[in-house]
């Protein structure tokens, strides 16, 4: 399967990272608020930025995951993608992280839908997970949105900052959570 270098929505264009997008991200992943649920401290370089979209390329062109920008209003307002794609196994984990003066407007629950609907509909995935911090009610928020479900909390899964911590796991099965069109 081949991994698309952009997907449309109603209101938002998600494009693949570019070179050229280093300072806006740089403002979004240093912002505390932002990476306190993405397990990685704020940023405070554009050498940290560019480390961070060149993992994301390299994994692009092995199509294992894609991280797209997401633009609102001719502005990058945050990223998201496949951070893992099996495609033995049919499956794929999600991510996402939008800048704070985005939060609450339906954008994450319009992103996750275009990235289920790519899953399911082109990619021919069966299965989607998503791994969310307990702490993180409004990322649970957007996956219930789009046929999510919790499957349980992974005890001690994840290293952060503060120490290990327990992750909650979130799924959505092609079929049985998301009908697709006939």
């Amino acid at each position: 399967m081949q991994l698309a270098a952009e997907l449309q929505t109603v209101h938002l264009k998600l494009k693949a990272l570019k070179q050229e997008d280093l300072p806006t991200l740089l403002t979004l992943w240093s912002d505390p608020q932002v990476t306190r649920f993405m397990n990685i401290t704020p940023m405070k370089s554009i050498g940290e930025a560019k480390q961070m979209v060149d993992l994301f390329a390299q994994a692009f062109t092995g199509d294992s995951a894609v991280r797209y920008g997401i633009w609102w209003r001719q502005q990058l307002i945050g990223t998201c993608g496949y951070n893992e794609i099996d495609w033995a196994l049919r499956r794929a984990e999600i991510g996402y992280e939008l800048q704070t003066t985005a939060w609450g407007q339906g954008l994450g629950t319009e992103l996750v839908r275009a990235l289920v609907a790519d899953a399911f509909q082109h990619l021919n995935l069966q299965r989607i997970e998503a791994y969310v911090l307990p702490q993180n009610i409004a990322s649970a928020q957007v996956l219930r949105h789009n046929g999510f479900q919790k499957e349980g909390r992974l005890r001690c899964y994840e290293q952060t900052v503060a120490g290990f911590s327990d992750i909650d796991l979130y799924s959505c099965i092609r079929g049985l959570d998301i009908k697709l069109p006939e």
